[in-house]
């Protein structure tokens, strides 16, 4: 007979893996934005999932490919990891790890087309802040 721990554990919602690996094109735009504005590139892509997941952007629009950096998620999400991943289940409902980890990787991808659009670090705070 199950106890409620295991129910608990059986049911319990998919977590992002310990290691995150972007595209190729991603991690290249990350490198050029964090040599136009200083911001490291895992705070740009904290900034990135932000915007494209306030943007209401349906992850699944992209399949980005995972050859380029690989983060680990302290580095990528910092203290505030299990926040973003509260965020990203409650908009995605995904049941695997895998799905809850392309869904991160879309959203970054998506968030790195309204920083790349920013000419100057004083258009990227705008950006940021609309």
């Amino acid at each position: 007979m199950a106890t409620f721990g295991d129910w608990n554990a059986m049911n319990a919602p998919p977590s992002l893996p310990n290691r995150i690996r972007l595209s190729q094109t991603s991690s290249e735009q990350l490198t050029s934005l964090k040599a136009k504005s200083g911001i490291t590139p895992n705070i740009l892509a904290r900034i990135a999932f932000s915007l494209s997941l306030k943007s209401g952007f349906d992850f699944r629009q992209l399949a980005p490919q995972s050859d380029g950096l690989e983060f680990n998620l302290g580095t990528l999400l910092g203290e505030h990891a299990q926040l973003y991943e509260l965020l990203l289940l409650d908009d995605t409902n995904a049941t695997t790890s895998e799905e809850l980890s392309q869904a991160m990787v879309s959203h970054i991808e998506n968030g790195l087309s309204y920083l790349r659009a920013s000419k100057s670090l004083n258009s990227l705070v705008d950006t940021i802040l609309q």
